[in-house]
């Protein structure tokens, strides 16, 4: 979360104007919408993977979907941040027992046993551990590019 906080502040949110920008002209979109189709299939056997402390996909969207695909099996991962692959790598100990199930699926089709959970093995990830080698600078200069803001609040 520090690390997001900071390339916030340093960068500003600049993903923010490339959203509004998609989201206006998908709004003025001159289609009449096809209908969604219903979620899921009674045939597929998905590997549903739910993360509890995932900021961007709620734990329980992860056990309605689990519910749309009933041959399938869903494996909870304990851990921090959005999505389960390469949070080993980041240093999310005890995520490597969930990530091998999860290429062990991908590679043979076999689905983990459905309810597996993988445990975060430290509170606080190895990143943002207070002993960690980054440190967050008391005031970080900020970096906006140039005519951002001076476009949008000219007089």
């Amino acid at each position: 979360m520090r690390h997001w906080q900071l390339a916030n502040f340093t960068y500003s949110p600049v993903g923010t104007w490339a959203y509004l920008q998609i989201m206006a002209s998908l709004a003025q979109w001159p289609v009449t919408p096809t209908p969604v189709a219903p979620m899921g299939n009674v045939d597929v056997e998905a590997l549903v993977i739910g993360n509890l402390y995932d900021p961007a996909t709620r734990y329980e969207w992860s056990q309605q979907m689990f519910q749309s695909f009933p041959r399938g099996s869903m494996m909870t991962w304990q851990g921090i941040g959005h999505g389960l692959l390469g949070s080993a790598e980041n240093g999310m100990k005890g995520a490597s027992a969930c990530e091998e199930r999860a290429v062990y699926y991908l590679n043979t089709g076999i689905l983990p046993p459905n309810g597996f959970s993988c445990r975060i093995e430290e509170l606080v990830p190895a990143f943002l551990q207070e002993d960690a080698d980054w440190v967050l600078p008391e005031e970080p200069e900020r970096k906006i590019h140039p005519g951002v803001f001076t476009e949008l609040f000219a007089d």
